[in-house]
């Protein structure tokens, strides 16, 4: 398919085979009380290459399921350079093993939802921005959450919200002597599961750091602290989260 394929109110839009060049958009009428979901199911990253955007308006309560997906893109629309852009969206969930990298924010989009075979990637010195100042939402992780990739140490990724981490979820920071990953919200963090630190080489002296900062109410903790494969703590240094 070439162009836009247009979807309106209440219905399903299953894509799991073929090509698109162009996008995909949720056309809602203005008072709107029946959202409509958008399932993209299988598609190979090859099939991916020519899709814009998947969009939507976050005031409609419409739903995108990616569906074992490998690919990457944000918020940015029409710019293939930055992969698909997801806007408009009151929830995103990436589930059954979808691997997506941000490229950029997704600054116009509501809930997002990681299941426990899938992974978000944040890292490679993007420091993107998830979340909409015009409506609450949360970022739930019951899979990866992955701030390393790129190898770039000192990542930020900002939730405009709330973050919830599940019991089966990991939260991936890197680390290096001068630097550590950092993930803030301006909502509540409610903690379980796993913290996972990428130790990269050098020489550390013992200090405090922040790696997870939240503006208004933390609670929880990680039931384990691991390090990731390949790398360990620096000897002799007691590791810790409080």
């Amino acid at each position: 398919i070439t162009g836009e394929v247009a979807i309106g109110d209440g219905n399903v839009l299953t894509w799991s085979g073929g090509t698109l060049a162009g996008g995909i958009s949720v056309i809602d009428a203005v008072n709107s009380v029946s959202p409509t979901t958008v399932n993209v199911v299988g598609i190979s990253s090859a099939n991916l290459q020519t899709v814009l955007h998947l969009r939507s308006g976050l005031s409609h309560g419409d739903t995108l399921n990616l569906n074992g997906i490998t690919y990457h893109g944000g918020g940015t629309d029409n710019d293939l350079t930055k992969g698909i852009g997801i806007i408009g969206f009151k929830t995103v969930n990436f589930i059954n093993h979808t691997d997506w990298t941000l490229t950029n924010s997704m600054a116009d989009i509501g809930d997002i939802n990681i299941d426990s075979t899938s992974a978000l990637h944040a890292g490679n010195n993007v420091n993107p921005s998830i979340g909409s100042s015009l409506a609450s939402m949360t970022l739930t992780n019951a899979g990866t959450l992955d701030l390393t990739n790129g190898g770039f140490v000192g990542n930020r990724l900002s939730v405009t919200g709330s973050f919830t981490q599940a019991a089966t979820g990991n939260l991936v920071i890197g680390v290096s002597p001068s630097a550590i990953d950092l993930v803030s919200m301006t909502g509540n963090a409610s903690l379980a599961g796993k913290v996972t630190f990428a130790w990269a080489p050098g020489t550390y002296t013992a200090s405090t750091r922040s790696f997870l900062h939240s503006t208004t109410a933390l609670s929880g903790s990680f039931a384990t602290i691991g390090a990731a494969g390949g790398t360990s703590a620096p000897t002799g240094f007691a590791v810790g989260v409080g």
